[in-house]
């Protein structure tokens, strides 16, 4: 508390000056209060940070911790040493490499990714401690966004994975070859995938088998390397992530089967030079062991069917009625789980005979909104180091799959 001031007050009179001393009551105040911010970055509810990439000539709109003022020889506007702690705990994580050009104390751009690949991890079940798996139930995991601001919820959520030893899930789902009859790994195909689609795959094999259809091989490369794009091929594709399977094309044996190809859908698709630019998906009809009713669905109604050959150079198509019989429908049966689905040809599937795409199918399950090809690739073990030495781009690592993926549409 404050001691109360005294003063004196002089008043003039005709005969000389007199004096009265006059007390002067000054109300008490109290110390004046100074904000404190927490010590750690994880403690402050109202963390906010961010990053925006200038457009325009403009420049970069980056945050700045203690640390940073003093490294980077600019003002500071987070409190403490916020963002240093926060780049130490994601480079424990595996998400923030030791090589940032923004450590200690900048959040820029390469913090921001890293911030926004652990948001989008931190919301799946995955987790691992070391290399062992510790993952958790759906309801437990990161509710917030994966945007790439850090606030007190993505803080709270990093020092959880600190405190439970959980890193980055690199090669938290192993790869291992297909079980299937006929399906052989050459120097031409390589029919390794993931574990759980090799599981949900060998189930529908033997389906189908029950059934008397047939998804013997040899298959054509499952898993491909995200280094080498063959001639005709896509550089999107669900190879590269172990989630997509080849059917054997030899097959489809024009007018001898057992595959028979109809299109689905739309317009049919028309012949090449004929000015249609249709993507058809595909249906095949798979003719069964046994033909005396016991086995597949009767068709006599005689569809259109299609093979497609190359002749001396030049892709053509073989039409003709698919002959009488009982057959299974080997799209369904691949479907029907909901964990796989066909895909659509792609726009040059007239001129291209890779890109009719009949015969591949690919495992959906566990793909979310905003998952990555680097999202997708960590997971069998492939790191974003090595990405980096193969070429990939930050564009290349961040793109949707189920965005520019997928291929189910036109």
């Amino acid at each position: 508390m404050s001691v109360p001031d005294a003063g004196t007050s002089t008043s003039a009179t005709d005969g000389g000056t007199a004096t009265a001393t006059v007390t002067v009551k000054v109300k008490a105040t109290e110390p004046a209060k100074v904000a404190v911010p927490p010590a750690h970055y994880w403690e402050y509810p109202g963390l906010n940070l961010y990053f925006t990439a200038g457009t325009g000539g403009k420049k970069d709109d980056v945050r700045v911790d203690d640390a940073g003022a003093k490294k980077f020889k600019l003002k500071a506007d987070t409190p403490v040493e916020y963002i240093k702690e926060l780049q130490t705990d994601l480079i424990a994580l595996g998400y923030l490499a030791k090589t940032s050009k923004e450590l200690y104390g900048l959040y820029g751009g390469q913090t921001a990714r890293a911030v926004t690949r652990f948001q989008r991890h931190a919301k799946r079940v995955y987790r691992m401690i070391g290399d062992k798996p510790d993952d958790v139930d759906a309801k437990d995991v990161f509710a917030g966004s994966s945007d790439g601001v850090c606030k007190a919820d993505t803080a709270q959520e990093v020092r959880k994975w600190i405190e439970k030893k959980w890193v980055l899930p690199l090669g938290r789902i192993p790869l291992r070859l297909l079980n299937v009859p006929g399906v052989k790994k050459t120097k031409d195909c390589n029919p390794t995938v993931r574990e759980d689609v090799a599981d949900e795959w060998e189930k529908i094999v033997k389906d189908v088998a029950d059934k008397g259809g047939t998804l013997e091989g040899q298959y054509g490369d499952c898993l491909r390397d995200v280094s080498v794009v063959s001639s005709g091929s896509s550089t999107r594709s669900l190879h590269f992530l172990a989630r997509a399977i080849d059917l054997d094309q030899s097959k489809c044996n024009g007018r001898k089967g057992p595959y028979f190809i109809l299109p689905l859908g739309g317009d049919p698709p028309g012949l090449p030079g004929d000015g249609k630019q249709t993507q058809p998906g595909w249906k095949i009809l798979c003719r069964t062991e046994k033909q005396d009713g016991t086995q597949g669905t009767l068709y006599d109604t005689k569809p259109e069917c299609w093979a497609q050959y190359g002749k001396a150079g030049v892709l053509d198509f073989d039409r003709y009625p698919l002959p009488k019989g009982y057959y299974l429908d080997l799209t369904n049966e691949i479907q029907s789980s909901g964990k796989f689905n066909r895909i659509r040809s792609r726009k040059d599937w007239k001129t291209n005979s890779k890109s009719q795409e009949w015969w591949h199918f690919q495992f959906i399950e566990g793909l979310d909104a905003d998952t990555t090809l680097e999202d997708e690739l960590e997971l069998i073990g492939i790191s974003e180091e090595t990405l980096r030495s193969k070429g990939q781009s930050d564009a290349d690592m961040d793109v949707i799959v189920k965005k520019e993926c997928l291929w189910t549409g036109a």
